[in-house]
């Protein structure tokens, strides 16, 4: 409709068409731009959550790669003499220089074949019959039809290596280019080494091959047998002995591989570099997150503006969690038990400066740290690492077990009443201080187990003395520790929960009333755009009605003028 009326100005002589259009313009800004602004507002505090949750996701795939000892603690193994033996460490392994004296190699057996020609020979000449080539391996006997005239010695070769019953060797064939009667050879060889894993050629099947293969093949090429060592002289006279070459199951958290005969040091110790490097890392992901959140919620008195998340809880909600978490003691450690409970011991500490560059964020002491590290390494990796370690703080106490993802990390305290465990309110749990539970009484076993719908649910400790009460005064303590990765990655955990998180939370909620400002500009301009077609009928008629005047003024004067 509005597009079809134009106004020429001729009856009125005013450019009424823009009357109309600053009329309208006048509504918009009065009406739609506050919208538009607020609407820019929250779109700008959307995208600074999801820029804050995509860092937040980022140090949460960071700490899970090292939040427990065997991928935080890293250890090296040295080896004295490559040739002879090699190994490698894990965050079990105990410091220390081992002597490794190996006087064997476990090797696979193989089995040759005396010779033939020729590897396409036909192993049976027409008249000889069909008949079985048969070896047992690991326990299996396997029979391959031999079919005269026709099986070569590489069609026999081919049919043991696709052999789906095949339990584990491998057949090739080996020529010694001299073109002798016996220069082709066909080689078994066991894919496992031990002298478990011995190739045994059978003389007798269900119709024997004899004579070509069954007696030709007496020539050893090697012999099945088991890898034989000692470690620092250990066992003396005789030897340790495994079926292959890499051994995880002597030395704890050591993988030796065995390369030779002779002797070699294998020296393990922890790789305080690398344990330094990821104390770095975690720092530095940390700052970067605290240092978005300085800046987004920072007032900038030079421009009278502030961040666009000042104030704002969720920005709260991630700096006082994150920020509790590092300053806050290790879950379940205490004084007198652990070398170290917080980071501040290993010398990293919270710029608390005002006015500093580095106010809020982490700062490491690198002479502290490099103390700490010298001194013991494995107590600052614990202080780091330590995932769900369960230990009692009581000599009537033992700490049992516990289930992992529902008992909760922390510092349980345990009341027992002797006279009567079983009666209601007896035997109780309660962790960090927290309200006292009825706990589970297992007079068969001594047991206490917490029960189900608590932070102590699946916790199991065993009393020794039950002649003892424990009481709620003194009770019994049991610390199941979490250190502060394992920590950081429960609180990431739910701070990035893509549907429960509160990051997503927000940005549910806010895109919520970006769609309802949405709606309401939306209904704005319908109205407006009624408006300005009201406008413009209005002012088209009056344009009409000044036109007919006009026109009526002309005639009149004409008539007067012919009067005259």
């Amino acid at each position: 409709m509005t597009d079809s009326i134009t106004f020429t100005g001729l009856g009125s002589g005013v450019d009424l068409k823009s009357i109309v259009d600053a009329m309208v313009e006048s509504e918009r800004l009065r009406y739609v731009q506050p919208m538009e602004e607020w609407k820019a507002h929250w779109i700008e505090m959307s995208a600074a959550f999801s820029e804050l949750n995509t860092k937040l996701t980022a140090f949460h795939t960071s700490v899970k790669t090292i939040d427990t000892p065997a991928e935080f603690l890293v250890n090296t193994a040295a080896t004295s003499n490559s040739s002879i033996a090699s190994a490698s460490a894990s965050s079990g392994a105990v410091e220390g220089t081992y002597e490794i004296e190996v006087n064997q190699l476990a090797q696979a057996d193989k089995q040759i074949h005396s010779g033939i020609s020729d590897a396409d020979d036909v192993l049976i000449a027409a008249g000889g019959g069909d008949q079985v080539f048969s070896y047992t391996y690991d326990g299996t006997t396997v029979e391959i039809n031999v079919t005269e005239d026709q099986t070569t010695l590489n069609d026999l070769k081919n049919y043991i290596n696709s052999d789906p019953a095949n339990p584990g060797i491998s057949a090739f064939i080996l020529d010694d280019g001299l073109g002798n009667a016996d220069s082709v050879h066909l080689i078994l060889s066991g894919n496992s080494t031990g002298t478990d894993y011995g190739i045994t050629i059978n003389t007798h099947g269900t119709a024997p091959l004899t004579g070509f293969l069954a007696a030709d093949f007496d020539n050893s090429a090697q012999s099945a047998q088991n890898a034989e060592f000692k470690i620092d002289g250990y066992p003396g006279a005789s030897y340790i002995e495994r079926s292959s070459n890499t051994i995880s199951d002597v030395l704890d958290g050591v993988t030796l591989n065995l390369s030779g005969t002779g002797t070699a040091d294998i020296t393990v110790a922890t790789d305080t570099s690398a344990i330094r490097e990821n104390i770095t890392t975690l720092v530095e992901q940390f700052n970067e997150i605290r240092t978005y959140i300085k800046e987004q919620t920072a007032y900038h008195e030079n421009t009278d503006e502030a961040g666009i998340l000042q104030g704002n809880y969720g920005a709260d909600i991630v700096k006082n969690r994150l920020n509790s978490i590092m300053s806050s003691n290790s879950t379940g450690f205490r004084d007198g038990y652990d070398a170290y409970i917080n980071l501040m011991q290993v010398g990293i500490s919270t710029d608390v400066d005002d006015g500093s560059e580095t106010q809020g964020l982490l700062l490491i002491d690198e002479n502290t740290l490099s103390d700490a590290l010298n001194d013991n390494p494995q107590k600052v990796a614990e202080l780091f690492s330590s995932y769900f370690t369960g230990r009692s703080a009581h000599d009537d106490i033992v700490f049992k077990s516990y289930i992992p993802g529902i008992t909760e990390a922390g510092t349980y305290e345990i009341y027992f009443n002797h006279t009567d465990p079983s009666a209601d309110g007896n035997v109780q749990m309660r962790i960090n201080g927290g309200e006292w539970h009825n706990a589970i009484w297992d007079a068969a076993n001594n047991t206490i187990t917490g029960a189900q719908g608590y932070p102590e649910a699946g916790l199991v400790v065993e009393i020794t003395d039950t002649s003892q009460t424990i009481s709620k005064s003194d009770p019994g303590e049991v610390d199941i520790k979490l250190g502060i990765l394992g920590t950081l990655k429960e609180e990431l955990d739910l701070l990035t929960n893509s549907e429960t998180g509160p990051m997503a939370v927000l940005v549910d909620n806010y895109q919520d009333i970006i769609d309802s400002i949405d709606e309401k500009i939306e209904n704005e301009e319908e109205r407006i755009t009624l408006y300005q077609a009201r406008l413009e009928e209005r002012y088209a008629r009056l344009e009409a009605l000044l036109t007919e005047l006009n026109g009526q003024s002309s005639t009149l004067d004409n008539m007067i003028n012919q009067l005259e």
